[in-house]
């Protein structure tokens, strides 16, 4: 990712949007079924 932002590499915004989604992803899916079982 470091190597590609140096490059000037305009694919690195498509990638941290992806990296960012996914995380976001996984949080709020834990939260969930964190929620739905701690019913």
């Amino acid at each position: 990712v470091y190597s590609k932002w140096n490059s000037g590499d305009q694919d690195i915004n498509k990638e941290l949007m992806g990296w960012g989604g996914s995380c976001v992803f996984l949080v709020v899916s834990a939260l969930v079924i964190k929620a739905f079982f701690g019913l």
